[in-house]
């Protein structure tokens, strides 16, 4: 559900899971939309998704307008006001050696006879 436009004094740690905070908000310009307003990052205007369920109740994505997207669930049951949200987590940004396909991207590379590598 859209929700509209967020305040420009908005603190996102304040949207929890009930009726009047749940749904997806909008935010065009970059006013407040620092770590003091618990925004993901600096200058991101974006959108905010306030999304009930999971195991404490509630999650937050926040995309911002250069595409980063980020993501917070509740650490425990929503306190009525403010959290308790842990930290921002990217989502989708994980070096590819994490993953354990760097090495194979490299094996790859190093296959000078051309013919085909099978893993």
């Amino acid at each position: 559900m859209m929700r509209g436009a967020l305040p420009a004094s908005a603190n996102l740690n304040n949207y929890g899971p009930v009726p009047d905070f749940i749904g997806i908000w909008s935010r065009s310009t970059n006013t407040n939309t620092t770590a003091a307003y618990n925004f993901p990052e600096d200058n991101g205007q974006g959108i905010l998704e306030v999304i009930p369920g999971g195991l404490q109740g509630c999650a937050q994505r926040y995309t911002t307008g250069n595409g980063n997207i980020y993501i917070r669930p509740l650490t425990a049951a929503w306190n009525g006001t403010d959290g308790p949200w842990s930290g921002w987590q990217p989502a989708g940004k994980k070096p590819l050696n994490d993953l354990g396909l760097g090495l194979l991207f490299q094996a790859a590379q190093h296959n000078s006879t051309g013919s085909s590598m099978i893993l």
